[in-house]
């Protein structure tokens, strides 16, 4: 039997945590302590946490919506190729399914897009930004964050309460670029 280990450093409002898991004689030379101290380094510190904004529930009550009527019409086309045997109901039936897989697999990767506020900066995905590396915001169709080093951060119109974030990234950016 394995062991599950949770190690963690907690510093402001990030967590640090690795899981390590390892069998249940482990040897006397395995140290994590390195690995823990350069994942603590190589992350910035932003501060206390101020707010995150998700997928908008309106986004995945209709994403939620159609994968349950898909399934339920996959079952219904299986349901009819099972009683008539015609191809044409299997046709259906897969079609609907590929559906549904695609809802589903949609649903899963939106839950993941956040945007995350912190005192010192934002995070969306894999990219992190202190305000004072923003240059400007662009809201003309989506809200897209333009850094001082010419990167460009699309995030999605799906974002719940996009006014109020665009609000607060622009006057945090006008504070940032005052202070500097």
């Amino acid at each position: 039997m394995g062991q599950v280990i949770f190690a963690g450093d907690i510093s402001g409002t990030q967590l640090y945590r690795t899981c390590l898991i390892f069998s249940s004689s482990p040897s006397p030379s395995l140290s994590f302590a390195p690995l823990l101290r350069t994942m603590a380094t190589t992350q910035k510190d932003f501060g206390r946490l101020i707010s995150v904004y998700g997928v908008s529930p309106r986004y995945l009550q209709r994403a939620v919506i159609v994968a349950v009527l898909s399934f339920l019409f996959f079952i219904t086309m299986m349901f009819g190729f099972y009683l008539r045997q015609n191809v044409g109901y299997f046709l259906l039936a897969t079609a609907f399914l590929i559906v549904y897989l695609v809802m589903m697999f949609s649903l899963l990767t939106q839950r993941r897009s956040m945007v995350r506020v912190f005192e010192n900066g934002l995070e969306y995905r894999k990219n992190r930004l202190e305000w004072g590396e923003m240059e400007s915001i662009d809201v003309s169709s989506e809200i897209v964050l333009i850094a001082r080093d010419g990167r460009r951060i699309s995030l999605p119109s799906s974002i719940s309460e996009t006014e109020a974030l665009t609000r607060h990234i622009t006057f945090k950016i006008a504070a940032a670029g005052a202070a500097s």
